[in-house]
């Protein structure tokens, strides 16, 4: 999300293009799931660069980061560029790169509640409940019926909890 820490990864775009991208996905795929890939801490990274990576991330508006703290690997150019981030910026960035994500998780599953939905019914069982994905990778949980394992059904979307997991009512 910096222009130049994607300088210095040897990145072959630019925060346009990805941008530019991304919103081409949204118009041909509107519901798309999209995550995203992120690293923090790459050696140069200052916190005006991780604030705009933030910013950034934040306008976009993915539906998920995975975030990776940089780790220095051998043979690669990233193992002798200079000013190394500290271990405890590089956590502190993910963390706060990591509630980033929890909000905008929330808001992407939130927003499909009152809706109708197809899922695929996952085989496990807990406290008596399954689970299944819809098409664009939203968890929802079903009353268990193990019947139903395996098999791809039309749910009536409800409320979202706290770990992203929508209820779901099966339709008949």
């Amino acid at each position: 999300g910096c222009d130049k820490i994607l300088g210095l990864m040897r990145r072959r775009y630019t925060t346009a293009i990805y941008a530019n991208r991304i919103a081409k996905i949204r118009s041909l795929m509107p519901d798309a799931f999209i995550g995203i890939d992120v690293i923090v801490g790459f050696p140069s990274e200052s916190e005006e660069d991780f604030v705009a990576t933030y910013n950034f991330l934040k306008n976009l508006a993915p539906a998920y980061l995975h975030i990776f703290p940089f780790s220095e690997r051998e043979n690669t150019p990233a193992l002798t560029m200079p000013n190394k981030v500290r271990e405890c910026d590089k956590r502190d960035r993910a963390g706060r790169l990591g509630e980033l994500c929890e909000e905008l998780h929330y808001s992407f599953c939130k927003q499909w509640s009152g809706s109708k939905g197809r899922i695929l019914v996952e085989n496990s069982v807990k406290d008596g409940k399954m689970f299944g994905y819809t098409e664009n990778y939203v968890k929802v949980q079903i009353e268990a019926d193990r019947s139903l394992a395996g098999k791809i059904v039309e749910v009536k979307l409800g409320d979202i909890d706290n770990n992203c997991t929508l209820s779901g009512e099966v339709i008949n």
